[in-house]
């Protein structure tokens, strides 16, 4: 666990996303540290992870369908 923060902090600060599922609630306090967004998903909750929904292309850019699915 505390390799995995320190990975996830190595990450943050090259400018790397990260994603963290967490059903132990141990990253809570890592997230509110660094000022990141926690989204408490479950049945009752308003927030769903959708894996099939793609992202829209931008609207100054030339999207190409096969660039959405990289």
């Amino acid at each position: 666990s505390f390799a995995i923060k320190l990975e996830i902090l190595s990450s943050l600060v090259m400018g790397v996303d990260v994603i963290v599922l967490d059903p132990e609630n141990e990253y809570k306090a890592l997230v509110d540290t660094v000022g990141g967004t926690y989204l408490n998903i479950s049945l009752n909750s308003n927030e769903k992870i959708n894996p099939l929904d793609l992202p829209r292309g931008l609207k100054d850019s030339e999207t190409h369908v096969g660039d959405l699915l990289r």
